[in-house]
């Protein structure tokens, strides 16, 4: 479970978040929208979850993206970096150390579900559905409970 965030990004506004949805296209879920009026990113502390149906043990969050212009970790740049690689109506909102990303999804289908973007075993030709990546799996029923399910790796 959530206990601390570091390395927070600068404070929004609610009209911030608002012209950032617009410029997106797609309503944000809204414990999403207030973790990003709350923290706009950061380090979780701890940073580790566990990914259904996958045999690797965890993963771990690098940093939570933000909307935080010409920065690494901002939700826009990496949407543009990761055009064509990823489903519609996902949004990459962490990065884990290895590179590969957490998604969140805008789409009707699955809205709010949260995702593991495996960037190692990306498919020469994705798709726009989510079934056409068999390197995406499912992680969290929501943003909360991905924040819920963060534990501690022991080793």
């Amino acid at each position: 479970m959530l206990t601390k965030m570091d390395n927070v990004g600068p404070s929004l506004t609610a009209l911030d978040l608002q012209e950032f949805e617009q410029r997106l296209g797609y309503l944000l879920p809204e414990e999403y929208k207030t973790f990003l009026l709350q923290y706009n990113g950061g380090t979780p502390i701890p940073n580790t979850y566990k990914i259904v149906g996958w045999t690797e043990p965890c993963s771990l969050v690098n940093e939570f993206n933000g909307i935080i212009p010409d920065q690494y970790n901002d939700i826009e740049e990496n949407i543009e970096l990761l055009e064509g690689r990823l489903p519609n109506g996902f949004i990459p909102i962490a990065d884990d150390p290895g590179g590969s990303s957490l998604l969140l999804s805008v789409d009707k289908d699955t809205y709010g579900k949260v995702y593991y973007w495996d960037h190692e075993n990306e498919p020469y030709d994705g798709g726009e559905r989510l079934q056409d990546y068999p390197n995406i799996f499912f992680v969290a029923d929501s943003f909360s409970d991905l924040l819920d399910q963060l534990y501690k790796f022991e080793g």
